[in-house]
């Protein structure tokens, strides 16, 4: 049998390692991946989404109401990727026609109404052919969009008599009819807030008017000219809350119909950010009169991987697999999914930070969930509210110190009164609160894990710098995680090759064993390092503490009581135990052994980091005075 140098005997742990076999793995099956599915990384694109709500709010007194309002339909322009209606008690009705959609809600017991919808949009451009006569020969599908209403009259002197004034010398050709219309109505009609309904005449002789009242002129100059044109209703999806829907104007021109905004100066046209909700002179929402009716739009963009909602037909092979459509199945929405394929990078994210880097945080692991929940609520608004539940935790954690509570118990009670906090917040929103918002819902529990008595804790004793380092470490740790959620691209690669795990495994593992100095630690021991000769946490707790002691000794020097026991066997001198407390029951008996000194150390036998010392520097009449300049009393040494 051969038997290997040194040197050949490691190159063989490296090749049989485990960190090799992972990296080589994930190498192989990322390969085969591309060579099978060569498309692959055609997938990995962002699309742009609305995130669309409308809320309706009303006041019924217990009667029976009606309410019925036009909502999205999947056309060539957009596409439903998923919707959910909340309707309480009432019974629904969903009507489809040329219109568009209608839902009606009939009943009573509940006052208010929210649909959600995920919207695929896109925008629309025409080219219209320059040369092109308006057409004389109307078939009769479109032929009813020629005739006037009161509202939009196409046979009247006034504007006829306009429309002298604004016409083309090549009148019968449909371009410079259409231009003429449009630079009237767009130009040398002004803009104004929207105030009710404006008929065309109306608009005509104020010469101002919002969208409603330009568009219904626009359909009445095109009308007396024989040519088709339809008012189109809906919502500009620009971010925010709104209670404004919008009007345009389609022209049927070369078989289509073709999209004009008078008011916004879209030329046959549309932008991607415009939903349709309905086509014709209609009202978007009726109700029972007399329930003081009102609603809300609630619109957001969002940019999300295709992979995660886009998914392949056919039964998903081992070359075409799709990590999210695995999980789609649970019933997992998008961002919910894209947050869960990205954890194992956010660890590794958090290890890098913390051990290559340097950085403490409270938590090791909670920047990530804090992370998570910033995902959907946005991350200056998840830490700032996040940093109030701290807040509030930690004011909860301070005026129990009276009450003498147990630990878990006193975790245990800050949940609920994290929660009424929550629910509170809610009841005074009403309905004006948002799914967004809702997701904040996550944050008592995770305060919580969060260890907010750790705070309460380094502040008792005053030790703000660790409690500094530690907070900033969690804006950092969390920024770092919020992007690697947000990332389209990172979405994408793992949800169409999760064979990248492996590869982030095989970064772990080489963080795991890494020896190097913390760059924290190259900036504190600067000037001490120059020959190299500090040794770093890493390479103490790794080459040495770990390798030359056995488990069950690394154990035995966690227990500091048992340690001294050891140490004083072999006659290695350790520092005097004045006393030691197992129980509450001991705390009277366990302070009364200080009084004869002026200086020591309370510390918690199993602790680890400096976390629960105390250190009594001297004592000034019956104070105890703390190496930070603290004063405590025996009844603070007994809360503590």
């Amino acid at each position: 049998m051969m038997k290997l140098s040194p040197s050949g005997q490691r190159a063989m742990d490296v090749v049989l390692g485990p960190l090799f076999l992972s990296c080589l793995l994930a190498v192989i099956l990322v390969a085969t991946r591309l060579v099978l599915q060569p498309s692959t990384l055609d997938k990995v694109r962002s699309e742009t989404l609305h995130d669309y709500s409308l809320t309706m709010f009303f006041d019924a007194d217990n009667d029976d109401i009606s309410i019925r309002t036009y909502l999205p339909v999947a056309n060539v322009r957009h596409e439903i990727i998923k919707e959910s209606i909340l309707s309480g008690s009432l019974s629904l009705d969903d009507n489809v026609t040329e219109e568009g959609r209608t839902r009606g809600w009939n009943g009573n017991g509940a006052k208010l109404l929210r649909y959600h919808a995920l919207l695929a949009t896109k925008d629309m451009r025409f080219e219209l052919d320059p040369g092109l006569p308006i057409a004389r020969d109307i078939s009769e599908e479109i032929s009813p969009w020629l005739k006037g209403t009161p509202a939009v009259p196409v046979h009247n002197r006034e504007i006829s008599q306009l429309w002298e004034t604004i016409r083309p010398a090549r009148r019968t050709e449909l371009v410079p009819t259409l231009t003429a219309i449009y630079d009237f109505t767009y130009n040398e009609i002004e803009g104004a807030p929207f105030k009710g309904f404006t008929d065309a005449l109306t608009t005509l002789r104020l010469r101002q008017a919002s969208c409603n009242g330009k568009s219904r002129l626009f359909v009445s100059l095109a009308g007396s000219n024989v040519i088709p044109a339809r008012l189109v209703g809906g919502v500009i999806l620009n971010n925010g809350r709104k209670r404004t829907s919008h009007q345009w104007v389609e022209v049927y021109a070369q078989n289509h119909w073709v999209p004009f905004d008078p008011t916004n100066g879209h030329f046959a046209a549309l932008p991607a950010n415009y939903l349709q909700l309905y086509i014709g002179d209609q009202s978007l929402f009726t109700h029972t009169s007399d329930i003081n009716f009102d609603y809300l739009f609630d619109i957001k963009k969002e940019y999300l991987s295709s992979a995660l909602f886009r998914f392949a037909e056919e039964t998903p092979t081992l070359s075409t697999i799709n990590a999210a459509q695995l999980m789609a199945f649970t019933g997992l929405d998008e961002k919910t999914i894209g947050i869960f394929l990205l954890f194992p990078f956010c660890t590794l994210a958090i290890a890098f930070l913390r051990n290559i880097i340097g950085f403490k945080s409270f938590g090791t692991f909670m920047p990530m969930l804090v992370a998570a929940a910033c995902v959907f609520t946005g991350l200056f608004t998840g830490l700032a509210t996040f940093s109030g539940c701290v807040l509030f935790a930690f004011a909860c954690h301070t005026s129990s110190d009276r009450y003498y509570l147990l630990k878990i118990p006193l975790l245990a009670a800050i949940i609920p009164l994290c929660t009424g906090l929550f629910i509170i917040s809610l009841w005074l929103l009403g309905g004006n609160s948002s799914m967004q918002f809702g997701m904040l819902a996550l944050f008592p529990v995770i305060v919580i894990s969060f260890r907010a008595e750790r705070i309460h804790q380094m502040a008792t004793v005053r030790n703000w710098q660790e409690l500094i380092q530690s907070a900033l470490g969690v804006v950092v740790c969390t920024s770092a995680c919020y992007l690697a959620f947000s990332s389209v691209l990172l979405q994408s690669l793992f949800a169409l090759m999760p064979e990248l795990l492996l590869l982030v495994l095989a970064l772990q593992i080489y963080i795991g064993r890494w020896s190097g100095m913390r760059f924290a630690e190259y900036i504190r021991f600067r000037h001490i390092n120059a020959d190299g000769t500090v040794l770093s946490i890493n390479s103490r707790n790794r080459d040495f503490v770990n390798q030359l002691n056995e488990r069950k000794l690394l154990d035995l020097a966690a227990d500091k009581l048992r340690t001294k026991a050891a140490l004083r066997a072999v006659h290695i001198p350790v520092a005097e135990t004045i006393s030691t407390c197992a129980s509450h029951r001991q705390l009277e008996s366990f302070i009364a052994d200080f009084r004869e000194h002026s200086a020591f150390v309370i510390k918690p036998n199993r602790g680890s980091q400096g976390n629960g010392i105390v250190v009594i520097h001297h004592r000034e009449g019956d104070d105890y005075v703390t190496a930070g300049g603290r004063r405590m009393t025996e009844e603070n040494l007994i809360q503590h």
